[in-house]
């Protein structure tokens, strides 16, 4: 009975509405808010998306691609959506991501990378 009551309770103030002026008006404020970031992590995770996309196709405009997630990534950490340490995480598997995407499609870089370097052998000494 007591867990119920708890249940009860916590669904009472949800339902809830504010009685005054200043309640009302920073209910407003919270779900503008509310919008806003929804709206600015869906715009980040279209650019991610976009960019790891294009590194699996292997498209031209990879360096577009990831400006465009490095500005809402930026944006974003700036208002405090997200961690900046997170947004530094994102930005470098990223750009780690995307280069290695960019050597593969160079064809004279690729041919040096699947080529295991030989170790030049030690002079014996004397």
């Amino acid at each position: 009975m007591l867990v119920f009551n708890f249940l009860y309770f916590n669904f009472y103030l949800f339902i809830t509405m504010p009685i005054t002026k200043s309640a009302k008006k920073a209910l407003k404020v919270s779900k503008r808010r509310q919008a806003e970031n929804l709206l600015m992590k869906q715009e980040i995770k279209n650019r991610v998306k976009g960019l790891k996309l294009s590194v699996t196709a292997k498209n031209k405009d990879i360096t577009s691609e990831l400006s465009l997630a490095y500005s809402a990534l930026d944006k974003a950490a700036k208002k405090h959506l997200i961690h900046k340490n997170k947004a530094s995480r994102l930005k470098s598997r990223l750009t780690k991501a995307a280069t290695k995407a960019e050597l593969a499609t160079d064809s004279k870089i690729k041919e040096k990378v699947s080529k295991p370097a030989t170790k030049a052998k030690p002079k014996a000494k004397k």
